[in-house]
């Protein structure tokens, strides 16, 4: 097993390069790699120079990257809510180990998302020789953690169906540390299922190049019990089950890469045709060589004399109009697809409620929420198995209002109209409020009521 660790899941495989090119382009590195080579077939120094050139002179407008970092102000323009007991009030400040906050951690988790529609969360506990204390997890000298991985760092993953449950059976991490020499070099983990017993491997390469185990661990919850699935959560942009969804920014970023292009090609005509060329009619070698003796050139603040009935000018050819309207275009585009992230209705997810399942219509954005917040409130359940805390009354949310329709004056007085009539019951009427903008989304029907001193709203049915 060993030897094999490395292998990657077919899906991996098939997806890797679109999340390279993605997270390329949202960052702005690598861009040689997609602006198409003139003449490509021409290896010659003078063609190789030419691309220098043509790449150089190319201006990259980071319209995925500042379309990302927009998204991720509108999702976290209020703070996220954590709801946890004493014991793990930790995350607020350090969820990883590492000083990293919840907080900041679902920030690059959405960001990832955002991008290439997946990540996951593994949460783990320190390996000790000995029994925790109740006192050292009270004093935080040992605790459990939540580390995210991004979707190129999952290589490999596995199921296996337990009557209609499915489970993780394997997942395959890459890592890296940091040996005695400062030296970073890679690392493989390993979580599996061994004979329904959650095991942790780690491996490193050997001189010989061979994945060897490093470290091997079996797990137990803070109640000294093993366990009997990988507390792994994987995160996507449409659900968080292990399979691949679609990477949420990869439609802008083709535009990009093409807005890319046509930058390439509009600063290259610019260059070439936008330089004023001098010209002169009926010159003959006489004429050249009084010009000449005489010092006179173009820029010289000199009269230039021409012969009779010749002309001077300059020739100047328009630059290629046709790649600049080509730009406009892939900017209204990215507008139009950026804008789509935030509309209602553009996703859909199936969610469990107490009464029932039932269908609720999501932006891509606020599906986006739902999801990491999920698997943080899951994540921080199995945090909390470990710490020996009951997984229950745990939460974390994520901003997932996005857009406030406007409303005319004559909308709000009709509703309000509407609740004074006894036709809208008053939670309806501050829920629309909410919505609106004209009322604080965090406060609740009680605290709207005693503040308007319409406390007798609260409970009158229609």
């Amino acid at each position: 097993m060993a030897q094999s660790i490395n292998t990657q899941n077919q899906l991996y495989v098939d997806n890797e390069p679109t999340w390279i090119k993605v997270k390329d382009i949202c960052k702005g590195t690598n861009l040689d790699k997609y602006l198409i080579k003139m003449n490509p077939l021409d290896t010659s120094d003078e063609n190789v120079l030419r691309n220098k050139q043509y790449y150089e002179r190319a201006v990259f407008y980071a319209l995925a990257g500042y379309t990302v970092r927009g998204m991720i102000g509108i999702m976290f323009r209020k703070d996220p809510n954590l709801d946890v007991p004493p014991m793990l009030d930790y995350v607020e400040k350090n969820v990883d180990g590492a000083g990293v906050s919840i907080f900041q951690q679902s920030h690059q988790v959405c960001k990832e998302i955002i991008q290439v529609g997946r990540a996951g969360l593994w949460v783990d506990f320190p390996a000790t020789d000995e029994n925790i204390s109740l006192r050292d997890l009270t004093n935080r000298k040992v605790f459990s953690t939540i580390k995210e991985f991004e979707a190129t760092q999952i290589i490999n993953w596995s199921t296996i169906r337990e009557g209609s449950d499915i489970k993780l059976s394997q997942v395959v991490l890459t890592d890296t540390y940091e040996t005695e020499e400062n030296e970073i070099k890679d690392l493989i983990i390993e979580l599996a299922l061994d004979q329904g017993v959650y095991i942790y491997r780690q491996y490193i390469e050997d001189e010989d190049g061979s994945w060897v185990i490093n470290k091997e661990a079996t797990p137990t919850k803070g109640d000294g019990s093993t366990w009997d699935f990988i507390p792994f959560v994987f995160i996507g942009s449409e659900d968080n089950s292990p399979t691949v969804d679609l990477a949420p920014m990869h439609d802008i970023v083709r535009i990009n890469i093409g807005h890319w292009n046509n930058s390439a090609t509009y600063e290259n005509s610019v260059w070439f045709a936008g330089q004023p060329q001098p010209w002169m009619s009926g010159l003959t070698e006489d004429y050249i060589k009084l010009l000449n003796e005489n010092n006179m050139y173009v820029g010289s603040g000199r009269l230039l004399a021409v012969p009779s009935g010749e002309t001077f000018g300059y020739a100047q050819a328009p630059p290629s109009t046709m790649a600049k309207e080509a730009m406009k275009d892939k900017v209204e585009m990215c507008i139009g697809l950026g804008a789509m992230f935030i509309q209602p209705g553009s996703a859909v997810k199936t969610a469990t409620q107490s009464e029932g399942e039932r269908e609720t219509s999501h932006s891509i954005l606020s599906l986006i929420a739902v999801n990491v917040s999920e698997a943080y409130t899951k994540a921080l359940g199995y945090a909390a198995m470990f710490m020996n805390e009951n997984p229950e009354d745990i939460a974390y949310g994520i901003n997932q209002e996005y857009v406030k329709p406007q409303a005319t004056a004559q909308e709000l007085q009709a509703i309000v109209a509407s609740l004074l009539q006894g036709a809208m019951p008053f939670s309806d009427y501050v829920e629309w409020c909410k919505k609106h903008g004209f009322i604080e989304p965090t406060k609740t029907v009680e605290e709207v009521s005693e503040e308007v001193g319409w406390s007798g709203f609260v409970d009158r049915e229609v």
